[in-house]
């Protein structure tokens, strides 16, 4: 295409085609997408005392996503290797592509009850007096399958092992022996500079391929466990309005569980970081009391001031206990006019990938210098 100034403009069709080079045109610009859910709940009321009312909830969903990513691939080949037509250290850039599938799934049940509390009314506690009682699982399950990668040991025993006959021509890669297993790490010849390869980013042969790009999997299961309950109620009435307190506590287990191939875990695929994956549990036992405090209401330049306080107990198996509060105002000299002030501190323990997260590494995959990305092209 040579340089013109019509490059620039939105009808050229040599603009066009430098907009989009032939292996970004085999690219999807948005993953196939599929979903499927199932969800119920249901409450059945009791005679038990204080209304007592069970309830569950119970949910179940899929997630099916399939991505086909096609680019510039780049494989080094050394002046070594019986294939290199060159003869010398040599960078080879192909029309790399792979496809990548994700599926997720997740289950989550939910079982409680909940009902009215009146004997704490009757012995002067106040009124309005209820709880709420549950327990909770729920399972997330994902695994991501990537195919095209090429996998960086397999390559280096090709380069290293294969030989060319000369009388017959033919190539030959020998098998890795592995000392005192009696095992052996089957190889390949690779013709990189097939046409085929080079436009296609896979070999004629089927089995060059399988060798070459194995799939990389990796598997992530997350489970929780939580139980909790709290009570509420008014515990006085004062001039302004009822002093509401509610009073709970929770329990909560997480795990994570990771299972990863040898390349992946090792990151011995081409441009992907190692992934060790993540592996533990931990527990946190949480109490809680919010009460809420009506100090001025429906007066002149006071249609409200009211006060909450809150505060929380925190317990991490792993990063000890933390006690945090919050204190808020809110005043509205009027209806339509409303100020509120906040001030309270918070504790988080890191989540279970930042607490059992293997270290990653990688590299940066280099591009052609002398390819000019489309981008580059003003339209």
């Amino acid at each position: 295409i040579g340089i013109a100034g019509d490059l620039i403009t939105p009808d050229s069709a040599n603009g066009q085609r430098l907009l989009l080079h032939p292996e970004a045109q085999n690219a999807v610009l948005t993953p196939n997408f599929r979903r499927f859910n199932l969800y119920s709940t249901g409450e059945y009321e009791t005679d038990f005392y204080g209304d007592m009312v069970a309830y569950y909830e119970a949910s179940h969903s899929t997630r099916i996503t399939t991505t086909n990513t096609s680019g510039q691939g780049f494989v080094y080949i050394p002046d070594t290797y019986a294939l290199n037509e060159l003869g010398f250290n040599s960078s080879l850039y192909y029309s790399e592509r792979y496809y990548n599938q994700t599926d997720v799934s997740q289950t989550r049940m939910i079982g409680g009850v909940r009902g009215d509390l009146p004997f704490l009314g009757e012995t002067g506690l106040g009124d309005n007096w209820s709880y709420d009682v549950y327990a909770q699982y729920s399972r997330s399950a994902g695994t991501d399958i990537v195919e095209g990668i090429a996998y960086y040991p397999r390559l280096v025993q090709t380069f290293n092992n294969t030989t060319v006959d000369l009388v017959t021509g033919e190539a030959s890669c020998a098998p890795l022996s592995i000392p005192n297993f009696g095992q052996t790490v089957e190889c390949r010849p690779l013709d990189f500079f097939d046409e085929t390869f080079i436009n296609t980013g896979r070999f004629s042969d089927p089995a060059d391929n399988e060798y070459l790009f194995p799939n990389r999997i990796t598997n992530t299961v997350v489970e929780q466990m939580v139980v909790s309950g709290f009570v509420t109620g008014d515990v006085m009435e004062l001039p302004a309005g009822p002093l509401g307190v509610v009073l709970g506590a929770e329990y909560r287990e997480d795990k994570i569980r990771t299972d990863t191939d040898a390349g992946a875990t090792s990151g011995d695929f081409y441009g992907f970081s190692g992934d060790p994956g993540s592996n533990g549990e931990r527990a946190l036992t949480e109490g809680f009391f919010e009460i809420e405090i009506p100090v001025l209401a429906d007066m002149t330049l006071a249609e409200e001031l009211t006060f909450n306080l809150a505060g929380r107990y925190t317990s991490e198996t792993n990063f000890g206990s933390e006690f945090t509060y919050r204190v808020q105002g809110q005043y509205a000299p009027v209806e339509w006019l409303r100020a509120r002030a906040t001030v309270g501190t918070s504790f988080r323990a890191p989540d279970l990938g930042q607490q059992f997260g293997g270290r990653a590494t990688g590299f940066a995959n280099p591009n052609d210098p002398c390819r000019v990305p489309g981008i580059a092209v003003p339209f």
